[in-house]
């Protein structure tokens, strides 16, 4: 397995910007990287102090890797900078005891789950 971790820096850019990074997840990317060949994993992934935001995918091969990484464009449009970008080759990948869980939409680009009456 590979990982590639992407990271861009929203200091200084206006609040609103990750909401509209939210959407694009929502919108676009999530169909997107669902048909991806070679894509294991793709956790997106923010952080108020300091600002961030960066994407963390895994790879079946370093040749899907390199691919993601020669399209990447849309999300620098954007925020309007590169990421910055490391390549990883995964030494071990470890579940951990968890219930049954659905990964496929968590997270706070989804809207919550409304509450049981």
């Amino acid at each position: 397995m590979f990982a590639l971790l992407l990271k861009w820096d929203l200091a200084g850019r206006p609040p609103e910007l990750l909401g509209e990074l939210r959407r694009y997840i929502t919108e676009e990317s999530w169909d997107h990287y669902r048909s991806i060949d070679g894509l294991f994993q793709k956790v997106w992934l923010s952080r108020i102090d300091p600002d961030g935001f960066a994407a963390f995918y895994l790879w079946t091969s370093a040749e899907a890797r390199e691919r993601e990484i020669r399209r990447m464009h849309r999300v620098k449009q954007i925020i309007g900078v590169d990421a910055s970008v490391e390549a990883w080759d995964v030494e071990a990948a470890q579940e951990g005891r968890h219930g049954p869980i659905d990964l496929t939409s968590i997270g706070k680009a989804w809207p919550a789950p409304a509450a049981p009456i």
